[in-house]
């Protein structure tokens, strides 16, 4: 059974000033008591400086583009991509430019470009978050004149929601 702290003195008890009558009854505990300024008001003074430290730090990453990202929403909507291509026709060998345009309810990580063959999605090239999604690529060389050569891109938010663009082709000329 865990001991009581003594009782104060009967001249201690006798002080009328409150302030005095609480120094006096500590001073017959084992535990000092609390020094000024600190406690349950002081710990919270701590806690909302440390939250507005937080803030500030996040708000500085975010402005040179630290990667910190905050959501109004629930992620849920898939994001908005649309490709173009030009030219839409070229000889094997020649170099053409896909442009792809991305857009998400709370961000966009990635947009990958890809090129469909028969054998199945070959990754060219993908980009992290960008005002601008672009890359020039050449038609395969293995390509045989009056064949088409297919395109897609995907895009993926911050939340790994993906949707592909539709499929873009190139004209391969003799």
């Amino acid at each position: 059974m865990p001991s009581l702290p003594p009782r104060p003195s009967a001249d201690c008890a006798a002080r009328a000033h409150p302030r005095v009558g609480r120094a006096c009854a500590w001073a017959h505990r084992a535990d000092p008591p609390p020094s000024p300024g600190s406690g349950p008001r002081r710990l919270r003074r701590r806690l909302l400086g440390a939250g507005a430290l937080a803030a500030a730090a996040s708000a500085l990453l975010a402005a040179c583009g630290g990667g910190v990202y905050f959501s109004i929403g629930d992620g849920g909507e898939r994001p908005q991509v649309t490709l173009v291509v030009a030219p839409t026709s070229a000889r094997a060998g020649d170099t053409v430019t896909l442009a792809a345009g991305a857009a998400d309810d709370i961000g966009i990580d990635q947009v990958a470009f890809y090129r469909r063959d028969n054998g199945g999605d070959v990754l060219l090239y993908a980009l992290g978050p960008s005002s601008r999604y672009e890359i020039q690529t050449a038609i395969p060389g293995s390509a045989a004149p009056g064949s088409t050569v297919r395109y897609f891109a995907r895009a993926t938010d911050v939340a790994g929601l993906r949707a592909d663009s539709a499929i873009v082709t190139v004209q391969v000329l003799p």
